[in-house]
């Protein structure tokens, strides 16, 4: 198999992995737990296991006090944001929903680079990708706006902003560090805000069901270890604006599953609407001659 077959393998893993989040998440919130107590044991766990990795395969670790402390401010603040609101968002509307909104968030990442970064410019095929995201959302919130859950589509759209104000924060705090051991500081300091958060609001709780440890695990295992690791292994050999590309399936991937496992149905109309917010995204995404959303040097995960 070549190195590209091999890499787009390797990506598409990545996407299964990450689209299994739902899944895994649903699962362990039937078992009594509580996203604050899920996502805590998942980036607990999932920092333990990163940094076994960097320590015994000898990684560059060591950084600046001033890049330790933007890593700590993006996992602690920014990813903490995105997380929390991703995962509250499963308990008021459907997961695939959920996902679909949050997957807006690479034309938020080209919004934001036009007006903050300048490293972009408006173009007749940026405002065609942002019609045919906003198009997408109108058809996916076509149910009913009565019958929505609105906290739930706010938290999405909140997991949606939050995630792109991580990846443009990353692409300029990162730079130079590598992704790996990017990910492992992002992972430790987003542990510990979900511990103070937990223990301020008393959300920790680890009286559920034993049986919510398979879900658990299956987060910290295929949807962050093994998706994290295949992810970056991909890139090195198809770069990283085909990484993005192929990443798109995530989404597809969700939505699938949590039909099959989380027996969701959305109308027809809604899944054409992620239809066109994913051909939104990957407009944006193919669009950008030197990639914003995954560099090397900018920590993937979700």
């Amino acid at each position: 198999m070549s190195d590209k077959k091999t890499g787009g393998l390797l990506i598409a893993i990545s996407a299964a992995g990450f689209g299994t989040i739902p899944v895994f998440a649903r699962y362990a919130y039937s078992s009594g737990a509580n996203f604050i107590t899920v996502l805590f044991l998942r980036f607990l766990i999932s920092s333990i296991i990163l940094w076994c990795i960097i320590l015994f395969g000898r990684y560059p670790f060591k950084l600046k006090k001033k890049e330790m402390l933007s890593l700590f401010m993006l996992g602690g603040l920014g990813y903490f944001v995105m997380s929390a609101s991703l995962f509250a968002s499963y308990n008021y509307i459907p997961a695939s929903m959920s996902t679909l909104i949050l997957y807006i968030y690479p034309v938020i990442v080209c919004i934001l680079d036009i007006c903050f970064k300048k490293s972009e410019e408006f173009s007749l095929k940026k405002i065609f990708s942002l019609a045919l995201v906003l198009l997408g959302l109108r058809l996916i919130l076509s149910s009913s706006f009565e019958e929505l859950n609105h906290h739930g589509v706010l938290l999405a759209f909140i997991a949606a902003f939050s995630y792109a104000v991580y990846i443009s924060a990353g692409d300029m705090v990162s730079k130079g560090i590598d992704p790996f051991v990017s990910s492992a500081y992002i992972m430790a300091s987003s542990a510990m805000s979900f511990a103070v958060f937990g223990a301020l609001t008393e959300n920790l709780n680890f009286g559920f069901k034993s049986y919510g440890w398979w879900g658990i695990l299956g987060l910290v295992l295929f949807s962050t270890i093994i998706a994290i690791i295949t992810f970056f292994a991909g890139m090195k050999l198809v770069g990283s604006t085909n990484a993005s590309i192929i990443s798109t399936l995530e989404p597809v991937i969700s939505v699938v599953l949590a039909t099959v496992f989380l027996k969701e149905k959305l109308g027809l109309v809604q899944y054409f609407g992620g239809v066109f917010i994913l051909g939104g995204a990957l407009l944006v995404i193919y669009q950008s001659t030197e990639p914003k959303l995954k560099k090397e040097g900018t920590s993937y995960e979700h």
